[in-house]
């Protein structure tokens, strides 16, 4: 009797995935300006570095790196990254070499309004891209969180 009522426990109950509820985002490949000509690997490193720290800290759901890099070198209208990659929020960057350190502009455009919503400047070593990546998630993360709130 107790198998059997196990069973139809079993068997009855919902199976569904639960919707995800958080804010989506992707980020697009960064523009990298590198002195030496190494452009396409430090912008592939930093990205996924980036998409990866804002997939660690889970506070917003974030288009995989992988699907994010059919963006590399063309300029896609808002509207298109946000129907590939069912993003809300697209964060895209330059990269440039300042001295010893490399200069990081980043943005976060909402791809309904097609406007940026916020923009940050980081500075860093340029062997510290995990670093750096991490700094630009967590701000990433609670700039779209507080606009989220709104």
């Amino acid at each position: 009797m107790i198998v059997i009522a196990a069973m139809v426990f079993w068997l009855g109950r919902d199976r569904r995935v639960p919707a995800d509820l958080r804010p989506t985002a992707a980020v697009l490949p960064f523009e990298a300006n590198m002195i030496g000509g190494d452009n396409s690997n430090y912008s592939a490193l930093i990205t996924e570095a980036v998409t990866s720290e804002l997939a660690r800290l889970g506070t917003i759901s974030v288009a995989s790196y992988t699907s994010a890099m059919q963006f590399e070198g063309r300029r896609p209208s808002m509207s298109d990254v946000a129907a590939a990659l069912k993003s809300h929020y697209v964060v895209e960057a330059s990269v440039d070499d300042e001295a010893s350190e490399i200069l990081i502009v980043a943005r976060i455009v909402n791809s309904e309004t097609d406007r940026k919503m916020w923009v940050a400047d980081y500075r860093g070593q340029r062997d510290d891209v995990r670093g750096i990546a991490q700094r630009i998630a967590f701000d990433v993360s609670a700039a779209i969180l507080e606009r989220e709130r709104k």
